[in-house]
């Protein structure tokens, strides 16, 4: 074999190897801090990725709340921490809520808790905000904020006899930063509440934001 064919066969061998070894994973960290708060709040993996937590000062832990065995088991100094951390492989999509014990709460979001958000695109979910509703001459108008673009569903309810009951949802598409979308159609008076999930090209979606209004 001539050289210059030797040397195109070597290149072809190595990049099948290359594409042969599988992708690593894109692992998260979050530190469990001395001011008793962890950092950062929130992470994305996708399925078969791991998070690792360490101790940077303080007596802590990780406690799941889907009852994932909690570690260290309880609040212990960064000494009492296993070298190199404690970590979670997580192989299915969905977001896993985790605190500590001894400076967090098991339902309520304050002081040391976190989220990971496991799903096909390993990202973080959108974040809806500012989100407002309003009676117009012709209806109805909606604004948010968004940090993606994806379609947005919008459900509206109606209070009746001191319940909110469903009354109509659109869907439309949103963009990232502002919004605004104007629902003409008729609505009777009464006390309204728009409930607005955003979804984006990842099919990730928000978390849900509500809004409370009256049509006069």
């Amino acid at each position: 074999m001539s050289m210059p064919r030797l040397f195109a066969a070597a290149a072809v061998a190595a990049l099948a190897a290359v594409l042969a070894v599988p992708a690593l994973a894109v692992d998260q960290s979050v530190v469990a801090r001395a001011d008793d708060l962890f950092g950062p709040r929130e992470v994305a993996v996708k399925p078969g990725e791991k998070v690792t937590f360490t101790n940077a000062g303080g007596d802590h832990n990780v406690v799941w709340n889907d009852g994932t065995a909690s570690q260290p088991p309880s609040a212990v100094p960064p000494s009492q921490w296993p070298a190199g951390g404690v970590s979670r492989t997580f192989s299915r999509a969905g977001r896993y809520r985790y605190y500590c014990e001894a400076h967090g709460d098991r339902s309520s979001n304050f002081g040391m808790y976190g989220y990971v958000h496991v799903n096909a695109a390993g990202v973080l979910p959108p974040v809806v905000s500012r989100l407002t509703a309003a009676d117009t001459a012709t209806g109805v108008r909606v604004g948010f904020r968004s940090t993606r673009a994806g379609t947005a569903r919008a459900t509206f309810l109606r209070r009746v006899s001191g319940v909110f009951r469903r009354r109509w949802t659109i869907t439309f598409a949103a963009r990232r930063g502002a919004n605004s979308r104007s629902i003409v159609r008729s609505v009777p008076a009464g006390s309204y509440r728009v409930e607005l999930v955003l979804t984006d090209a990842n099919g990730v979606r928000s978390e849900k934001r509500t809004r409370n209004f009256t049509v006069r």
